[in-house]
C-alpha cells in the first residue's frame, strides 16, 4: 500500500491562512478547554470554580494588549493564551499563561514553540489591581501544569492541521536565558516539560539541538 505524505492543511507561508487557523481553534467550548487543562492538574488539586477558555496571541485579536493590567511579551508570530474569568473582578478576564510558535525553514515549516510565559503585571505603584490580579493568577496557575496543558494545547491545534512534527525550542536558547529567566528554570520549563510531553533532541542535520516530537 502506498502511504501518502502528511503534509499541512494550511500554507504556512502566507501568515493570515496561519493566523485564521489559530483564531478559528480558540472557538472551542469552555468544556473542551476545562477537560483538557483539567488533565493536567495536580495531584488531588483540580482548579474546581474556574473555567478556561483560550484567545489568539496574534494581532488578529482585537484585545490586543490584552489587559489594563499587564501584558505578555510576545515571541512568537502565532499562538494561544489561557484565560479565566477573574473571581475578583467579575467583569473582567484574567488571563494567565502565553504559548507562541514560529515557522522557521531550520524546521522545514513545522510549528516551533519558541515560548512559555505567564501573566505579568505592569508596574504601576499607584494601581494595586496588577498585584491583585497577579496573585490571583499564580493562585489558580498553582493548581494545575501549565506548561503542559499549554503545550497540550498546541499540539492539538497542529494535529488538527496536519502537521507531521512539532518542534520546541530549548530552554538555552530562550531570549529572555540569563535576564529575567535563569538556566535552571529555562530547562525546567522548556526542556523537562518537552521531554516528559514525548519530544526528543534532534541530534543531528540543520534541526540539531532543538526539541522535536512526531505527531500521530
Amino acid at each position: 500500500m502506498i502511504q501518502l505524505e502528511r503534509r499541512p492543511s494550511i500554507d504556512v507561508g502566507d501568515n493570515l491562512s496561519v493566523l485564521f487557523s489559530v483564531e478559528k481553534f480558540t472557538t472551542q467550548s469552555s468544556e473542551q478547554i476545562d477537560a483538557l487543562v483539567n488533565n493536567y492538574s495536580k495531584k488531588s488539586d483540580r482548579p474546581s470554580g474556574n473555567s478556561f477558555s483560550i484567545i489568539s496571541s496574534s494581532g488578529l485579536n482585537p484585545n490586543y494588549p490584552y489587559s489594563p493590567y499587564g501584558d505578555f511579551a510576545r515571541d512568537g508570530a502565532a499562538g494561544f493564551i489561557l484565560r479565566t474569568k477573574s473571581q475578583r473582578k467579575q467583569d473582567k478576564f484574567l488571563d494567565l499563561a502565553m504559548i507562541c510558535f514560529n515557522f522557521p525553514s531550520a524546521t522545514n515549516e513545522n510549528p516551533l514553540i519558541v515560548q512559555l510565559q505567564t501573566f505579568s503585571p505592569k508596574i504601576n505603584p499607584s494601581e494595586d489591581a496588577a498585584d491583585l490580579l497577579k496573585e490571583e493568577a499564580k493562585l489558580v496557575l498553582e493548581k494545575f501544569r501549565w506548561e503542559k496543558a499549554l503545550v497540550a494545547l498546541m499540539l492539538e491545534w497542529a494535529r488538527r492541521e496536519r502537521f507531521p512534527f512539532v518542534y520546541l525550542q530549548p530552554g538555552s536558547q530562550n531570549r529572555y536565558c540569563g535576564s529575567g529567566l535563569t538556566m535552571e528554570r529555562a530547562k525546567l520549563r522548556y526542556d523537562v516539560t518537552a521531554k516528559r510531553m514525548g519530544f526528543r533532541e534532534v541530534d543531528k542535520g540543520q534541526d540539531k539541538g532543538l526539541l522535536r516530537l512526531k505527531l500521530d
